[in-house]
């Protein structure tokens, strides 16, 4: 989050000459502005939307031996045992954390939450047993399931995800409010001419769609998108104040 945070705050100065762009996820422009008071930049401000070039939902995994294989027996489970559930996340304030406070919301589970600098930290402390379960993105998943070593539980997001088609979402096992899904997009600086803007977004629609490109977005746990301008604008300003219930519902703070 710290990396994404220092590279947003230098491309809000960039110059609006068309050959400058942000690649970036929801982070740079939904949590961090939500977590960060005194912010060098201003997420709506100092930036023109471009497209977003796709969606990257959630997993909830546990070890391949846990003795539950869907939410409802999770949950059944983690009651049994007490209601403590010790989970990882990559950080504070990230979709991982604050779907784990939600969980806690709807079941009164006890989400103990644990950081980690990445995915991977947290996957090898919970086959470690140190971790009930983790959260992971879709493409470290798929990885993690095809070698054996996990079983998933549930996905969020609107929709199942290519790469897994055959994980349930939250949603159609009776979890409401897990339908938010992270995105990457691209950015171009504020004042960059809407022409400009609107034959990049073109670009990128065309690119996305290139089957090579597809396979590779999809085994990374990715779905491509490729929105025009307009299309990605509106959605973020529909999703802005639904993730900024969840970060502050967390009681996440960064500093």
């Amino acid at each position: 989050m710290r990396a994404a945070y220092s590279l947003a705050s230098i491309f809000a100065k960039a110059p609006a000459d068309g050959h400058t762009l942000l690649v970036t996820i929801n982070t740079t422009h939904i949590n961090i502005p939500v977590l960060r008071s005194n912010l060098p930049y201003d997420p709506v401000r100092d930036f023109e939307p471009v497209s977003q070039l796709a969606i990257g939902s959630v997993t909830l995994i546990a070890p391949a031996a846990y003795p539950a294989d869907n939410l409802q027996e999770f949950v059944a489970l983690a009651k049994k045992k007490g209601g403590l559930v010790n989970y990882g996340s990559w950080g504070v304030g990230s979709s991982a954390h604050l779907f784990g406070t939600l969980l806690q919301q709807k079941t009164g589970l006890d989400m103990n939450h644990i950081t980690y600098k990445g995915e991977m930290p947290a996957i090898t402390d919970m086959l470690g047993g140190r971790l009930d379960v983790t959260f992971a993105g879709g493409g470290t998943a798929r990885a993690q399931l095809e070698g054996g070593k996990i079983k998933i539980l549930g996905i969020t997001g609107p929709r199942r995800i290519r790469a897994l088609p055959n994980v349930a979402t939250f949603a159609e096992q009776g979890f409401s409010g897990f339908e938010l899904a992270g995105w990457v997009a691209v950015y171009a600086p504020a004042k960059t001419p809407k022409e400009t803007i609107r034959k990049i977004a073109a670009d990128i629609a065309e690119v996305v769609q290139i089957q090579e490109i597809q396979a590779r977005m999809i085994e990374n746990g990715f779905d491509p998108v490729g929105s025009t301008p307009v299309q990605f604008e509106a959605l973020y300003r529909e999703e802005y104040p639904k993730w900024k219930k969840l970060i502050i519902d967390s009681g996440a703070k960064v500093e």
